[in-house]
């Protein structure tokens, strides 16, 4: 998760939220000992996560699970009132987790708890992502423990999964995707408006507008590149000169069906000649040469 993220969602006064949540008028307050005294695990795993110590400091076990009267009174017989942790009262008014309502993930069927341990996990003291609570070491393998496509990307020869010498990931999920609703909406849950706008977060320099434009690529990245992983160079979607020969064939241009080419097909094929291929502001640059 971006930092800006983290200090939005650290900064939140959760007691202020807390108290606003419904059904809390008139409850009888929560008692830690009460709870402690059979869940001292849990206690243990917030004491020892600091961000979930937020959750054990400033909102009562009563406000998530409901009344426990009962079920303290029985020893636990008796379940609480909801067995299910409450997150959206509280998250639902920080964005973006107020668009988790209809998202791709609230229609699979997972919840906060699929991806996040709600007390914290001591077991991932260490973890470098355990501002957000989440379940797995990183926020990687997090996403990975469904999307084992993307998974198999970061073990192919050119991917955005770049890591550091540590092994760190230096490229997350949540800098493409806002996995809790997207504002423009989409399957993919991109974290703006369209895919190049996601791309041109860090590829400025192909934003344009060019005088010269390659259409496809104006179109849309993902004409010519798998963004999350590749055996192609460049994340290309297939090797040249195949990959311009989808839609530059049959002419009378050396792309041209049969006939002595190989010359033109070595090395960088297409763009040892055409090296503008996002496009070109050279005056004579029609041909995207320069």
């Amino acid at each position: 998760m971006r930092a800006w993220r983290r200090r939005v969602l650290l900064g939140v006064p959760i007691a202020l939220l807390a108290a606003a949540l419904p059904g809390r008028t008139g409850q009888q307050p929560s008692q830690p000992d009460r709870c402690g005294s059979c869940h001292a695990g849990v206690d243990r795993q917030a004491a020892e996560s600091s961000p979930a110590s937020l959750h054990a400091a400033s909102v009562p076990c009563e406000a998530c699970h409901g009344d426990a009267t009962a079920h303290a009174a029985s020893q636990g017989s008796v379940p609480p009132a909801l067995s299910a942790p409450r997150c959206t009262p509280c998250h639902e008014r920080i964005a973006p987790h107020s668009r988790w309502k209809g998202s791709v993930h609230e229609k699979g069927g997972l919840q906060c708890a699929s991806c996040h341990s709600i007390h914290g996990n001591a077991a991932l003291a260490g973890a470098m992502v355990r501002p957000s609570l989440l379940s797995r070491p990183t926020e990687s393998e997090t996403c990975f423990a469904c999307h084992a496509a993307v998974r198999h990307a970061q073990t192919q020869r050119s991917t955005h999964l770049f890591r550091d010498e540590l092994g760190r990931p230096k490229v997350e999920c949540s800098d493409c995707h806002d996995v809790h609703g997207a504002a423009g909406g989409g399957e993919a849950l991109l974290a703006r408006p369209s895919l190049n706008d996601v791309c041109y977060t860090c590829h400025d320099e192909l934003r344009g507008p060019f005088l010269w434009e390659h259409p496809p690529a104006r179109e849309n990245c993902a004409a010519c590149h798998a963004p999350h992983g590749s055996n192609n160079a460049q994340l290309l979607t297939m090797r040249q000169p195949m990959l311009c020969h989808t839609c530059h064939m049959g002419d009378v241009h050396v792309a041209a069906i049969g006939g002595p080419r190989t010359g033109w097909e070595m090395n960088r094929s297409c763009v040892n000649c055409h090296r503008r291929v996002h496009g070109s502001n050279h005056p004579s640059g029609i041909t995207l040469q320069r």
